[in-house]
């Protein structure tokens, strides 16, 4: 359930941030994404290979916007080292920035579906400024068995970069989600 449409959130509107890292083969992402009711807004996006640790803070900033360092994000708890790093002032074009409340996000068993799973049960409008966060939506999938072409209970780990980020950021709006 996902459409790709031109518009902005409330005012009021909470935004939340997460991070994947990446850096040859798998990019780096960073989304922005609101929670208005059953709609998951995704609201732009940082999303590259390539970029080294000392410039990911500045480029995260210029893709999701200066005020990310104002709020709570939730990146990969695989990289501590490059939570630390962004947690720490680091010099970009324009001065220093940096992601002061960033926290590794919660992984265990099946929290990738379960991530899955609560972004599906949401209506996704994914900003046209977000083109790689729609791709991954169409491209995203389940493994099929190669001699039944049965779709099976497993997710193909590829074209879900973004994705991943979306999960992390929406990680305290899942955990609560039983008492909305």
């Amino acid at each position: 359930k996902y459409r790709s449409e031109d518009i902005d959130p409330p005012p009021d509107a909470t935004p939340y941030f997460g991070i994947d890292f990446g850096f040859s083969s798998d990019p780096a992402s960073c989304v922005r994404i609101y929670k208005i009711g059953r709609v998951l807004l995704w609201r732009r996006e940082f999303y590259s290979r390539g970029v080294l640790i000392n410039h990911l803070g500045g480029k995260i900033r210029d893709g999701v916007g200066e005020d990310v360092a104002r709020y709570e994000v939730r990146a990969d708890s695989a990289r501590p080292d490059d939570i630390a790093y962004l947690a720490q002032p680091v010099s970009v074009s324009g001065g220093s920035f940096q992601l002061p409340r960033i926290k590794g996000a919660t992984k265990g068993k099946g929290s990738v579906e379960a991530g899955v799973e609560f972004i599906k049960s949401h209506d996704n409008v994914i900003h046209t400024s977000c083109p790689n966060v729609l791709r991954e939506f169409k491209l995203y999938s389940y493994k099929v068995d190669k001699q039944s072409d049965q779709v099976l209970p497993v997710l193909v780990d590829a074209n879900n970069h973004a994705i991943d980020a979306g999960r992390y950021a929406l990680e305290p709006v899942m955990r609560n989600a039983k008492f909305n």
